[in-house]
C-alpha cells in the first residue's frame, strides 16, 4: 500500500542522513537509491528498467558524486 511504502521511504531518508552526518567527520558519503515502480515480469507500462536504478547506483558510488551525501534518490 502507498501507506506502508511512504512510510518506507521516510524510515530510509532518516536512516541515509543521520548516516550522513555520522559519515562526514571521515570522509564517508552516504545516499540512498528508492526507485519509484520498476520494470519487472510483474510490472505493466512504462518503468524504470533495472538497468537504469543500476545506472544511478553506479553514478552515486562514483567520484563524479562527491558532492551528493544525506540525498535519497528517488
Amino acid at each position: 500500500s502507498y501507506m506502508t511504502v511512504g512510510i518506507t521511504n521516510a524510515g530510509l531518508i532518516n536512516f541515509t542522513k543521520t548516516l550522513a552526518d555520522l559519515g562526514a567527520p571521515h570522509n564517508i558519503l552516504v545516499a540512498g537509491v528508492a526507485p519509484g515502480e520498476t520494470e519487472t515480469a510483474l510490472s505493466l507500462g512504462r518503468m524504470a528498467r533495472p538497468e537504469e536504478i543500476g545506472d544511478v547506483i553506479c553514478f552515486v558510488a562514483s567520484a563524479r558524486a562527491s558532492y551528493i551525501s544525506g540525498s535519497v534518490i528517488t
